[in-house]
């Protein structure tokens, strides 16, 4: 998923701003979403890669999609799958599920795979879909912490001892790449991004930092970044911007908050408020600043709140899944969202209407 950087998004609700503005959604012709669809089942090979998804009324029953939108093939979770619990590898072929004892990897239709002790749970996957990078505290009163690279299984090799905690400060890894040799980190304080930085895994150098304030650009330390850290995001109802992450410059400008950004970077999920103080969501392509999906409208019950969003990325891709609940009750855990499927070219697809908010 794109990592946020300042606002965490999870079950229910998200609150607005405390001072709305008066933005207008961008002035392109939404394409045409197709109906909610009925997936065929077809075979799948087990390197295809897939993002799944559970009903609200079932949540071990795990229904598995490829990036086409066909349904490959269903399980049956061996924990359930609730609400922000779970972790899914870029390829769809492993889940960590936190449970109160560490965490447990299930494969790609449920079954479990292997237990993790809480020192090493709740890392971020590697693009191998074998690594994952852990940026941990070292103890809650501590302002260090280390960068360990965990797996293959239950295998850690310390990386680097790093600085960013403390009461109102968290450091964590929004990208992973063994591939590339790298890891990336971003430090927030009470929420708002503070700094990038980027270090190389075989012997924890650093190999670029970027903070904020330092530089009077609109691309110092962006909100949200995609998984191939080649794209960030950042902005509010006023408007936002995309940034190049290697160069630092501008590339595309939005006329509402970015909430996630593709794999590739090329699809922005946004929240546009509307001249009567609604808020909406919107897929863009911003390299063609065409809307590709619109969400549902204001909640009626809630109509100064705006539905939450979490994502999937197809890895390489510009493809987004995605849920939202599109009238989100007090009680959440009665909350059901609509599963998307949001790909550049093509119609979106309402894959579930009953999809369990939080798990994607």
């Amino acid at each position: 998923m794109a990592a946020l950087l300042a606002t965490m998004t999870g079950c229910g609700v998200s609150a607005p701003p405390s001072t709305p503005s008066l933005a207008t959604p961008a002035s392109v012709t939404p394409t045409e979403t197709s109906p909610l669809a009925t997936p065929s089942v077809s075979p799948t090979t087990s390197t295809e890669a897939t993002f799944f998804s559970v009903p609200t009324s079932s949540l071990s029953a795990i229904s598995v999609f490829d990036w086409n939108g066909q349904l490959v093939g269903q399980g049956t979770a061996s924990v359930p799958l609730e609400c922000c619990t779970v972790e899914q590898s870029p390829d769809g072929s492993r889940l960590e599920v936190a449970t109160a004892t560490g965490s447990v990897v299930l494969g790609r239709f449920g079954r479990p795979v292997q237990s993790l002790p809480p020192s090493l749970s709740g890392g971020t996957w590697a693009e191998d879909d074998v690594h994952q990078c852990l940026a941990q505290e070292d103890s809650p009163s501590s302002t260090e912490g280390e960068l360990y690279l965990v797996g293959p299984g239950d295998q850690s090799k310390k990386v680097a001892t790093i600085s960013g905690f403390g009461p109102h400060t968290a450091t964590g890894v929004v990208a992973c790449d063994v591939g590339e040799n790298l890891a990336l980190l971003a430090t927030s304080f009470m929420g708002s991004p503070e700094s990038l930085t980027e270090i190389r895994l075989s012997d924890g150098a650093i190999l670029w930092q970027r903070k904020a304030g330092a530089s009077s650009g609109a691309c110092s330390v962006p909100q949200v970044i995609s998984p191939g850290a080649t794209y960030g995001a950042s902005g509010d109802d006023q408007g936002g911007t995309i940034c190049d992450l290697a160069t630092g410059t501008v590339v595309a400008e939005l006329q509402g908050e970015p909430l996630a950004v593709s794999w590739d970077g090329h699809v922005v999920i946004a929240r546009i408020l509307s001249p009567s103080n609604g808020y909406s969501l919107e897929a863009i392509d911003w390299q063609t600043g065409a809307v590709i999906w619109s969400g549902p409208p204001p909640p009626s019950t809630l109509p100064g709140l705006v539905p939450t969003v979490n994502t999937e990325d197809q890895p390489n891709g510009d493809a987004i899944a995605l849920t939202t609940v599109p009238e989100p009750g007090a009680d959440y855990s009665e909350d059901l969202a609509e599963l998307w499927l949001i790909r550049p070219g093509y119609p979106a697809q309402e894959l579930s209407d009953d999809a369990e908010p939080g798990v994607l």
